[in-house]
This record gives structure tokens, C-alpha cells and sequence, in this order.
């Protein structure tokens, strides 16, 4: 009687096993993101639908809300569009909406507690709108008094900024819309280049978003028009990479103004999302 060949690898199990692990290996999804959620949409979509995801577009004119702004889903994949609708106040669609009190006023409060209230009034109407994503609180500081949009601010103290955008975010967010607060930095005045020191920038220009973030969650960070020490505020690797993601520790999205980017390579310093536009000639 024949005796088996005991611990022998034939050519056709080595054949069986290489064959499993070459299907193993095309069935793992890279890791992108670390969320294996999001790793395995990523890997089942289009260059051209990635690209989608990272700039604004148009919505079709038969359900535009006259919003500033929309964001293409991947429908295939179930991924569904953002609609961006500007402030403050309020929420500025085409339809008619509460006209909420200037972001100055709600500052004279010098109250949290009416700031987060006046942030759930601007949720609440931003989602019965069909709106994703509430483009404030506005936390520049006041410096200029010839600032066209000062108004739109909390005025000149980092500290009062901070406090009011930490509740007015908190009672946006609570609505089930994220909130974008703005203009990520230094748009404190008219002037298309701002110079700020280090020990500034942190402690009166970057204190109101870095409270948000750390206080509040905030989802996302709009980059502004200006440049900040020379360098476009939107394609600037200092502020919204050393300073916004590994100093603070931003986990959200940055968003572009429209028409603030001048470069492709401005994704490579920090920016997410580009919101489309052409640069305004003051701008180069």
C-alpha cells in the first residue's frame, strides 16, 4: 500500500494558494481615509467623480434654491449633493426667509446664550429650506472702520468673537446643518494683503475659528479672498496646514470663497473644496 506524502506542497496547491491570495488582495480597499466607510466609496469611484466632490458646480436650474452655492453628489454611489446657502444674517436663499439681526447685534448681547439661540433659528430654517451647509458665523475681527462687511462681524474683541461663534455654531449644528464659519484669515479690512505677526495671528485673528473647532465642532472653515503675509489666503500651507490642521487640529473641510482660488496647487497647501469663479481683477 502506497504511503502519503506527508508536509509536500504539490505546484497545484501552490498554484490554489497564490490564486487566494491574488483574489484577497483585489478585494482589500486601500486606506485612504482610515474610515472604512469612506475608504471603500472612495475606491469604487471615477477620477472624475472624485473630482466632483471637490468642486462646486451649478444645480439644476428646475430645483435651484438660489443658493451661493452647490456641491454634485455621486447618485450610483448614493452620495447626495450640498447646498451652501450664504449669511448672516439669516439664511439668503431665493425664497423668503426671517431676516435675523445683524451678527454686530447679536454680539451686543454679550450673550452665549442668545448667540446659540440665534444660531438654532438660522438651523432650523437653513434644513426646512433644504440647505446642507449655513455659510457662518462671520468671526473676523472689526480693525477697519472703512470695512465694507464689519457689520457682518462680532466686532474688534477675540474673545467676545470666540464666545458668540461657539454658540451660534452649537445651535446650528444641533439642527442637523453644518455650519462655515468664515473668512479664514485675517479679511479684517478692504485691503488685498494683510501682514500679521505670529503671536497676532494666534491670539486676536485665529482665536475666534480655533474656538469653534475646539468648542463647538465646527464642520467646516471658508478660506477668504485676501493674501496673509504675502501668500493667498486659500493656497496658504502656514495657515491652513501648520497652523488649522496640525496645531489646532481641524478634522473638518475648507471651502474656498468664490473665485479665491488662483492656482491647482492650492489643494496641495490645505484647501478642500474650490468654489468656482473667476479671480476679481483686484485679486491678482
Amino acid at each position: 500500500m502506497a504511503k502519503r506524502a506527508v508536509g509536500r506542497t504539490t505546484p497545484l496547491m501552490m498554484g490554489a494558494a497564490l490564486l487566494c491570495a491574488t483574489m484577497a488582495m483585489g478585494q482589500t480597499v486601500p486606506v485612504v481615509t482610515g474610515d472604512a466607510r469612506v475608504d471603500k466609496l472612495l475606491s469604487q469611484m471615477t477620477l472624475a467623480e472624485k473630482l466632483t466632490l471637490i468642486h462646486g458646480t451649478h444645480e439644476d436650474p428646475a430645483v435651484y434654491q438660489g443658493q451661493a452655492g452647490y456641491l454634485a453628489g455621486i447618485p450610483r454611489l448614493g452620495i447626495p449633493g450640498l447646498r451652501f446657502a450664504d449669511g448672516p444674517p439669516g439664511v439668503l436663499t431665493r425664497h423668503p426667509s426671517q431676516g435675523e439681526t445683524a451678527t454686530m447685534g447679536v454680539a451686543a448681547t454679550f450673550s452665549t446664550k442668545t448667540a446659540e439661540e440665534n444660531g438654532v433659528v438660522i438651523g432650523r430654517e437653513a434644513r426646512a429650506l433644504g440647505i446642507d451647509v449655513a455659510l457662518q458665523p462671520f468671526v473676523n475681527i472689526d480693525r477697519d472702520l472703512e470695512f465694507g462687511r464689519g457689520f457682518n462681524t462680532y466686532g474688534e474683541d477675540p474673545f467676545l468673537s470666540a464666545q458668540m461663534a461657539v454658540g451660534e455654531v452649537k445651535g446650528i449644528q444641533s439642527q442637523h446643518v453644518m455650519a462655515q464659519i468664515k473668512h479664514y484669515v485675517g479679511y479684517d479690512s478692504e485691503g488685498t494683503s494683510t501682514w500679521i505677526d505670529d503671536q497676532t495671528l494666534h491670539e486676536v485673528y485665529v482665536a475666534p475659528f480655533e474656538a469653534a473647532i475646539k468648542k463647538a465642532d465646527v464642520s467646516s472653515i471658508m478660506c477668504s479672498y485676501n493674501r496673509i503675509n504675502g501668500t493667498f489666503a486659500c493656497g496658504n500651507d502656514s495657515t491652513l496646514t501648520k497652523i488649522l490642521r496640525d496645531e489646532i487640529g481641524f478634522k473638518g473641510f475648507v471651502t474656498s470663497d468664490w473665485g479665491a482660488v488662483h492656482a491647482v496647487k492650492f489643494i496641495n497647501a490645505g484647501l478642500d473644496m474650490e468654489m468656482p469663479g473667476e479671480p476679481a481683477p483686484w485679486q491678482e
